[in-house]
């Protein structure tokens, strides 16, 4: 092989090594959040009139206020009733709670054993 295939050859092969070498981009700049406000106090609850039970498995999910940022105020969200999941079960019904580093947040209504 002439001297000139052999550069040709080792300039090639140099090109393609130099070419499969990756690049890893910088990391991204960390995500920075604006503040969270709070929620103005949760208003009273409402008084319901409970409807009649529809059967005897039924139980009563009262209303509760339900922050809407959309809007900037509280909406109130009627009672209802449910058929639990399984027998032995007890709704607990959700609830806003006051913490000193986040405010105010909504602690879902959930099941849970009698």
């Amino acid at each position: 092989m002439s001297r000139t295939w052999l550069c040709v050859l080792g300039l090639g092969t140099l090109m393609v090594v130099a070419g499969c070498t990756t690049y890893a981009p910088p990391p991204p700049a960390p995500a920075v959040y604006p503040p969270v406000a709070s929620p103005p106090p949760v208003p009273p609850p409402q008084v319901e009139a409970q409807p009649p039970s529809p059967g005897p498995e039924y139980v009563w999910v009262p209303g509760h206020w339900a922050w809407r940022p959309a809007f900037g105020r509280y909406v109130w969200l009627p009672g209802h009733w449910v058929v639990p999941a399984e027998r032995g079960l007890v709704w607990v019904p959700g609830h806003w709670v006051w913490g000193p580093r986040f405010g105010y947040h909504w602690v879902e209504g959930h099941w849970r054993p009698n």
